[in-house]
């Protein structure tokens, strides 16, 4: 994966003439993707930082190894099958001994030829016989391997070459296949000397010359991806801090679609424990028992939050003075059944051809009336009312209005609780984060949904993936920075204007 891309001062104008963009964004996705698996393996138990990027780069340059961005290769491979074979000179097939019989290639190159990939002992797995029986396995026949290594070898037309590793991902020895004699053949060293860690085991790039357009690039991402109200109001607020700084479709294409890496604020990380701590709470069946300690498994989940900046001991005071103060409200129903955390990615959702998830942190279930309170949980200052909202709380009530209204649409069109069975009425947003000056302020403000045009946030839906689905992403640029901007934005799209 060779970064030759370069950011163009203005990335906006950049990204409307050049697809090196989206392969760039692509390949940023792999190397952290890359990079999460390797820290996986040695079990740090800690998200990417800065000095593990470092290492994981000194350790790819030192073994002279290049990571593979898998959506360019996986689309060269689909038009290679639709298009009946490459037009380029450059490329190679991939192919198995087994697959291979009765066809043929001027150079063939049979790698692996080691005792644990070609000689592999099903005898384990079978039912052992009596001694008495004259009988064995056929798995276990090396003339099985024999004949196998003989259909790989006469595939080739003119050059045959033969290549084996003697060492694994860890440094340890491999032995070399038994029905072939290594001794003799000279400069038998290893493709790569050094130790390499094991996740990064057979990611070998070979530079490809495939001319790929941010259709390709982006077609296998639309193949799985599903509409959320984050992604949703992420597309249509078009406003910022700055004009650099400007939400819109291009942001959304980096931040959602792409999943663009970007640091997490520790105000984020705080909102992620305090979320957390509340859904195990409710999740715990002794939650009503005043020895649950609910400050240890806070610091817990704050812990494996990773605050940094020293910033910790702030943050486990407030949480702990947070939830104390949310928990003794009575904000919470629960004489009614609640579900947390009800994830929607399974259910089913359509709106159109748009197909929605979403994840609703509290629902309160009324049996008797078929009716659910849908509840998310908010961190960071309190919205205390609906209106009277200007600047930026205007904007913020508008996207959690859009939130609570797109969640009734998702529980009433959900497999296991719409089309008839369950319907919601109102929902609220539930402060948990203590206010910065005491006040008679409840955590909980609540929302008629029933005076919404759920129609409206329908055709919004529908209109935003299409876009997406086109790879249409427009420029906003133009629109106020402001709630008013946003807003124009919504209705040209709902009218077809943009």
């Amino acid at each position: 994966m060779d970064f030759k891309f370069k950011f163009a001062p203005n990335y906006k104008e950049y990204l409307q003439k050049s697809d090196n963009y989206f392969e760039l964004l692509t390949s940023v996705k792999v190397l952290f993707d890359n990079l999460r698996s390797y820290l996986s393996s040695k079990k740090s138990g800690h998200e990417p930082l800065v000095g593990d990027l470092i290492d994981y780069t000194l350790l790819l340059r030192r073994a002279n190894h290049k990571l593979i961005n898998h959506l360019k290769i996986i689309q060269g491979i689909d038009d290679h099958i639709e298009g009946g074979g490459f037009n380029n000179a450059n490329s190679v097939t991939l192919i198995t001994a087994h697959s291979a019989k009765g066809l043929e290639y001027r150079h063939v190159f049979v790698a692996g030829l080691n005792k644990n990939l070609w000689e592999k002992d099903n005898s384990r797995s079978t039912i052992a016989l009596p001694k008495n029986l004259n009988i064995k396995s056929e798995s276990s026949d090396s003339g099985d391997f024999i004949r196998l290594f003989f259909v790989a070898i006469t595939r080739a037309k003119a050059n045959l070459y033969l290549t084996r590793f003697r060492f694994d991902g860890g440094g340890k020895d491999q032995i070399p296949i038994s029905f072939l004699d290594f001794s003799n053949i000279k400069n038998n060293t290893p493709i790569f000397p050094l130790k390499i860690e094991s996740m990064i085991e057979g990611l070998v790039l070979r530079k490809n010359n495939f001319k790929l357009t941010k259709n390709d690039i982006l077609s296998d991402i639309l193949s799985r991806y599903q509409l959320s109200i984050t992604h949703i109001n992420n597309f249509v607020n078009v406003t910022g801090f700055s004009e650099t700084d400007r939400g819109g479709p291009k942001k959304f294409l980096e931040m959602n679609l792409l999943q663009f890496p970007q640091s997490k604020p520790n105000k984020s990380r705080f909102g992620t424990a305090v979320h957390e701590v509340l859904n195990l709470y409710l999740q715990n069946e002794n939650y009503k028992n005043e020895n649950y300690d609910i400050a240890k498994v806070f610091k817990n989940s704050l812990q494996n939050a990773l605050i940094t900046g020293g910033e910790f001991d702030m943050y486990f005071d407030l949480g702990v003075k947070s939830l104390s103060y949310y928990l003794n409200s009575n904000s919470l129903n629960l004489s009614k059944t609640i579900k947390t955390e009800v994830d929607f990615s399974t259910q089913n959702v359509f709106v159109g051809n748009a197909k929605l998830t979403g994840k609703i942190d509290l629902m309160e279930i009324d049996r008797g009336l078929s009716n659910i309170f849908v509840v998310d949980f908010k961190t960071g200052t309190h919205l205390e009312r609906w209106d009277k909202l200007s600047g930026h709380k205007l904007i913020k009530a508008d996207n959690y209005k859009r939130q609570l209204d797109f969640y009734k649409i998702l529980v009433e069109n959900s497999r296991d609780f719409g089309f008839g069975k369950y319907s919601i009425n109102s929902g609220s947003l539930d402060f948990v984060q203590i206010p910065a000056i005491r006040t008679q302020l409840e955590p909980r403000l609540s929302l008629d949904l029933n005076q919404f045009d759920g129609d409206k946030l329908k055709v919004l839906i529908e209109k935003i993936w299409v876009k997406i689905m086109s790879l249409d992403f427009p420029d906003t640029s133009f629109y106020e920075n402001s709630h008013a901007g946003s807003q124009n934005f919504i209705d040209d799209l709902i009218n077809g204007k943009i």
